[in-house]
């Protein structure tokens, strides 16, 4: 793969919305890697032509959901709070390493259940704003050593606060 894909500035605009892209001064002509149209853009992207175009929302279609269903089976709830009467917004599974470093850096681990655990909207909520992040000691201990023997107990050590 280069980097000497040609895209429009439709294609653009579809594929990235509400970002600029970087574009060259003098483009010459060529034509759209996507949509076939000629273009003097002068924006250019790394993809591979050949490949077919899977859209975000397909791409993990149906296992997202099995993932969450996994999660929350297994954890039976929220692992943050003890009472139930304390939960709110509903179930969610929550990554503990973030989805985009998984996707990055260990695909498989993805969609692996011991990568999450279940957290209702309100701890979810709370730990994504920063205003009460879900402990080390919360985070279930299978989950835990599952994540440190893939390689992510640092991240664990520097993302989730480690009671005294």
């Amino acid at each position: 793969m280069n980097w000497t894909q040609p895209l429009c500035t439709v294609c653009w605009a579809i594929e990235h919305p509400g970002r600029e892209p970087v574009t060259l001064r003098e483009a010459d002509l060529e034509t759209c890697c996507r949509c076939g149209a000629s273009t003097r853009s002068g924006i250019y992207f790394p993809i591979d032509p050949r490949a077919p175009r899977v859209s975000r929302k397909d791409r993990g279609a149906g296992r997202g959901a099995e993932w969450r269903e996994a999660v929350l089976g297994r954890d039976q709830g929220c692992c943050v709070h003890d009472n139930p009467a304390d939960c709110a917004e509903g179930f969610f599974a929550h990554h503990v390493v973030p989805q985009q470093e998984l996707s990055r850096r260990k695909p498989d681990l993805l969609w692996n259940p011991l990568s999450g655990m279940g957290v209702c909207g309100l701890a979810h909520r709370q730990h994504h704003s920063g205003h009460r992040p879900i402990r080390f000691d919360e985070i279930p201990r299978n989950v835990r050593v599952f994540l440190a023997m893939a390689g992510y107990d640092w991240y664990l050590l520097r993302h989730y606060e480690v009671p005294l």
